[in-house]
């Protein structure tokens, strides 16, 4: 997955790499207005178990996740397997109630007497 070049603030065109601050962080520059920033690119990370609840739950295939992560099929799939060979959680033991069905007949219908 490339990543996208930031746009420029004042002119929003976008901006291309022009070296390294003092701080070792990318420079950018714009082509059009000559003016010079350093962007801090946040990488969100993604919620894997979010897709492989698409994957198990809802029943899309590992092509249309791809398509909506932008992750290749391969990695997905990495990905998954690590959520399927861990154990399931452990449920709550819940005491049983203990539960009658009191059900009326009528006496006469149930002998057979009319």
């Amino acid at each position: 997955m490339a990543k996208k070049r930031p746009i420029c603030l004042s002119c929003n065109s976008y901006c291309v790499s022009w070296g390294k601050t003092t701080s070792g962080k990318k420079r950018f520059r714009c082509p059009r207005c000559f003016q010079t920033r350093g962007y801090h690119i946040t990488k969100s990370k993604t919620d894997f178990f979010a897709l492989f609840r698409q994957y198990v739950f809802w029943g899309h295939t590992y092509e249309q996740v791809s398509d909506q992560s932008g992750y290749s099929i391969q990695y997905l799939s990495i990905q998954f397997h690590i959520f399927l060979k861990q154990l399931p959680p452990v449920l709550p033991i819940v005491p049983q109630v203990s539960a009658f069905l009191l059900v009326k007949y009528n006496i006469k219908m149930y002998i057979g007497i009319r």
